[in-house]
């Protein structure tokens, strides 16, 4: 239970206090311990049992001692260091020698605060927020000429002395809270209140650790307003707003308030009844541990990150300002691993940071994370953690866009769209990050491959360049979309411009069949043969194209230019090749011939729109329509693996009439445009 304890017959305002509440230190006119007569206000000190008077001044006139005298004593946690105001200055008591030395001599002094570790003293000068460092003996300006400059009656300043509270006019009727926070020689703005025209003295006050601050006001704050004072709490390190008191639209009275070092208690007057006030203590909830927070792939906006990526962490009090980071020190393109007081870090490990506000962070993901869940931590200047949770894969892309435009260039003269394939030469930058570190990257435009060159880190840290070759077929496709695959994720899809003039689609053929084994012993027939085959449902110009063959591992190969036919969908074509020898039927009538003698188990057979041979183990034309490897031993194929190897008795056949993907080994079966048609479709 509460013991009152009768200190002085006195009037005080927001007597100082000890840190143990052993020390009571106040002004008062009344001559309470018989050393007053001329009751001239000055500083008293009661510690515990006894009321001391600590100074002894007479006024200039009698009617000059409410102004002569010495006012708004604060003191220091242990007791020791009394700092008061008076008509003469700021001065400084030292209770342990009874010593009394002036701070200043300025006239316009008012309002001394000191930190409970005796370090600082701030005070105000007119329009002024001056601080004097004691250790130091130096003095300075911290705010000059501010409008209706303000500190309460209580505590102002953090038990450290680094952080100072104070209310000033942003504009007309219209007065905000604020603090210097001496770490980084800065002010901050706490509040964004509106504008009323009669409202009370915010009276900012801040806890012991700096970490939160209570104030009144009759405007709104949080919810609605009935013009009634409230007093509100500020938890700095998590950016929340929270009011502590309900009262009736009756009490506008001035609130004065004072909280413990952490915060969690609060003690005010408030006009109850009638704006009589009485005393109250209030519990405030302590901070949760850690702010919840969700992390995303910076490029594609999704749940997918990869270690060496840039990454997004989204969430609420992330940092207390917007800065991006100055790379123009860091000439390796890494950024610094704090901007803004803020840092992130990934199961333990140092991440560094590109971008922070107060919702937002986009860092780099540490490299070398094993895969599987991860922990990303956000810790601002004031300590408080945000954490998200997210699954780490080897690639996780993401194509930077503007807009839904993927950011690209033309890789050889580093222009922007639109991009014209014409003439099957075309290549592409595209700027992504997250497939860098992948084992198998692919990328399509409307669904359709193209040939992936290279995947390089940029210079900047965790953007990554993936060069394409798109081929000619792709000519005139108009805006198109582009989606990146690096171990089997996808990226977020995004347009590409693809201008020139449309062709014919030829991706529709293909190669359905391959017999090498012609005229050999057992052979069924009695020549090799390559089939192909329009699986798609328009019809497709052959004329001036080839089919070529290599053996499994040579770069050389042979041409068998293909008859100027118009293949219709569903229809196969022929191409009759060179004999081993006497043994099986005759093909049905080739659509063409060639002499290529082809091998019975092995090869390499590519359908191209000229004639002109290929080179090359593996060539990377873009006019190659189709190609197939068959056999353990060809070194070039599309897909995973080669088909299987045929034989002397068994062609490789595409599934489904030609309609599938894979190969399988079988009896040949020759099938020319004659043959009736195949719907893939159907």
């Amino acid at each position: 239970r509460a013991i009152l304890t009768d200190i002085a017959s006195t009037r005080m305002v927001s007597p100082a206090l000890s840190r143990d509440g052993k020390i009571v230190v106040f002004a008062s006119a009344e001559d309470l311990v018989g050393l007053n007569a001329d009751r001239n206000s000055e500083i008293f000190l009661f510690d515990g049992s006894n009321l001391k008077q600590l100074t002894h001044t007479q006024p200039a006139a009698i009617d000059l001692r409410l102004s002569d005298g010495n006012f708004q004593p604060s003191v220091t946690g242990d007791g020791r260091l009394v700092v008061f105001s008076s008509n003469r200055g700021i001065f400084l008591y030292d209770t342990l020698d009874r010593s009394v030395r002036q701070m200043t001599a300025e006239p316009g002094a008012t309002s001394p605060k000191i930190s409970a570790d005796g370090s600082r003293v701030y005070y105000k000068r007119d329009g002024d927020l001056v601080l004097i460092e004691l250790e130091a003996g130096t003095t300075r300006v911290i705010a000059s000429d501010v409008p209706e400059l303000s500190l309460t009656e209580g505590r102002a300043v953090s038990n450290d002395g680094m952080r100072l509270v104070y209310s000033a006019a942003t504009g007309e009727n219209q007065t905000q809270v604020f603090m210097f926070d001496a770490r980084e020689n800065a002010v901050r703005q706490l509040t964004q209140l509106g504008s009323r025209a009669v409202d009370v003295n915010l009276q900012p006050t801040i806890s012991g650790d700096g970490k939160r601050v209570a104030f009144a006001t009759r405007r709104r704050v949080v919810g609605t307003s009935d013009g009634s004072v409230e007093l509100y709490l500020i938890d700095l390190p998590t950016g929340q707003v929270q009011q502590i008191t309900n009262a009736p639209s009756s009490a506008t009275a001035e609130v004065v308030s004072s909280l413990n070092f952490d915060g969690t208690v609060v003690a005010f007057n408030f006009p109850r009844v009638s704006n009589n006030s009485e005393i109250y203590v209030a519990s405030i909830s302590p901070r949760a541990d850690f702010g919840s927070a969700t992390v995303l792939n910076a490029a594609s906006r999704m749940a997918q990150i990869a270690p060496g990526s840039i990454a997004s962490i989204r969430g609420t009090a992330l940092a207390f300002k917007t800065e991006t980071a100055d790379l123009t020190d860091f000439s390796d393109g890494a950024p610094p691993f704090e901007v803004a007081g803020t840092v992130v870090r990934v199961n333990g490990r140092s991440a560094r940071i590109f971008y922070v506000s107060p919702e937002e962070v986009v860092f780099v993901v540490p490299g070398g994370l094993s895969s599987g869940m991860a922990e990303f931590v956000v810790t601002n200047v004031e300590g408080f953690a945000s954490k998200a949770t997210a699954n780490v894969s080897s690639g996780a892309p993401g194509v930077f866009t503007v807009g839904n435009d993927a950011i690209v260039l033309n890789a050889d003269d580093l222009t922007v769209g639109p991009f014209d394939p014409s003439d099957g030469q075309l290549r592409l930058s595209i700027f992504t990050t997250g497939a860098a570190h992948a084992k198998d990257v692919s990328v399509t435009i409307d669904g359709k491959p193209v040939i992936v060159e290279t995947v390089t880190p940029a210079r900047l840290s965790g953007l990554d360049e993936i060069h394409v070759l798109v081929p000619a077929e792709m000519s005139g496709a108009g805006q198109s979309t582009l989606v990146v695959t690096a171990d089997d994720i996808q990226s977020n899809e995004a347009r590409v411009p693809i201008s020139g003039n449309p062709v014919q689609q030829s991706a529709q053929i293909r190669v359905t069949q391959i017999y090498g084994g012609g005229g050999n012993s057992g052979a069924p027939f009695r020549n090799d043969f390559i089939e192909i085959f329009n699986s798609g449902t328009t019809p497709v110009s052959l004329t001036g194209w080839s089919v070529q063959y290599a053996s499994a591992t040579a770069s050389t190969w042979s041409v068998t230019p293909l008859n100027s036919v118009t293949l219709q969908p569903g229809q196969y074509y022929l191409v009759q090749e060179a004999s081993g020898g006497n043994n099986g039927v005759t093909l049905p009538a080739p659509d063409a011939t060639g002499m290529i003698a082809m091998a019975a188990g092995s090869g390499k057979v590519a359908i191209v729109r000229n004639s002109t041979a290929l080179s090359g183990a593996c060539p990377n034309d873009p006019n190659i329509v189709d190609l197939v490897g068959y056999g353990s031993t060809a070194n070039c194929f599309r897909g995973t693996a080669p088909a299987p190897a045929a034989s002397n008795t068994n062609a490789i056949l595409r599934a489904a009439n030609g309609c599938g993907t894979n190969f399988a080994t079988g009896p040949p079966n020759p099938r020319n445009t004659s043959n009736a048609k195949v719907i893939c479709t159907n």
